[in-house]
């Protein structure tokens, strides 16, 4: 009998192969990669089970790569042993509640944050104080939060007559994530704005609207031109209305 999987061998095996995901991740590392250099010291909030720290430690960059689900931790701590950067990735576990306090002494140089771990905070202005006393000034953080309108998500939900799940959004959800329920909410641009305000300069927002969901990737497996134009064009009249928000600031 094989052992069971992980936490992280889970939620990889259900993010692998997809292809709507592997087009968000490559924003995602895009953005990552114009935004820190070798020998900076960045937090990663929310790191999953490593791909970005490690994509960053093998850049140069150290990566002090946090979580609030064990699995995740252990996940990261492993994959960078095992490609030789441990030394270059510390992975932390941290209490549900977020960061908690200040941390590295305010001497980081940036932070990042992908994929919704945000949304899955009891409170974003708590974590956005936090941020910004563990930051040095004019440090750069990126993140990736999901939106509340979601055109596609509305539109594919609605096109099989469920219109509970087309509105989802509108109101914070309990959600299993690796096993863990989070009550998840949701985010317009403007309320990452107010979130951050006085703390955090918002220097940017793609929304890349006409990117499906990765639930919805199976409609779109056959169209491969179109996921990359999609993960390529991100039309302004769209900015904030897709699956997902790209946000890029700087602290105060």
């Amino acid at each position: 009998m094989s052992a069971p999987a992980s936490v992280g061998e889970l939620y990889d095996h259900g993010t692998q192969g997809n292809a709507v995901f592997e087009r968000c991740r490559r924003i995602s590392l895009r953005m990552l990669e114009g935004t820190f250099r070798a020998g900076d010291r960045v937090l990663d909030f929310g790191c999953g089970t490593g791909d970005e720290a490690l994509f960053l430690a093998g850049r140069g960059v150290r990566v002090l790569a946090t979580d609030v689900l064990p699995g995740m931790v252990e996940a990261t701590r492993a994959k960078a042993g095992a490609a030789g950067l441990g030394g270059m990735v510390e992975a932390v576990l941290l209490p549900e509640e977020g960061l908690g306090s200040e941390m590295d002494g305010g001497g980081l140089d940036g932070a990042y944050s992908s994929f919704g771990a945000l949304n899955c905070l009891p409170d974003l202005g708590a974590f956005a104080r936090d941020l910004h006393g563990s930051l040095k000034a004019d440090a750069p953080f990126v993140c990736s939060v999901m939106g509340r309108p979601c055109l596609w998500e509305i539109a594919l939900y609605m096109g099989v007559l469920k219109p509970r799940e087309a509105f989802r959004r509108f109101a914070p959800v309990r959600a299993p994530v690796a096993g863990h329920v989070f009550d998840v909410k949701y985010y317009t641009a403007r309320e990452m704005g107010r979130a951050f305000d006085g703390l955090f300069r918002i220097d940017s927002v793609r929304g890349f609207g006409l990117l499906p969901p990765p639930f919805g990737e199976k409609a779109f497996r056959s169209l491969p031109r179109y996921l990359d134009m999609a993960a390529r064009w991100d039309p302004r009249a769209l900015r904030g209305l897709g699956d997902h928000m790209f946000v890029g600031m700087r602290r105060t």
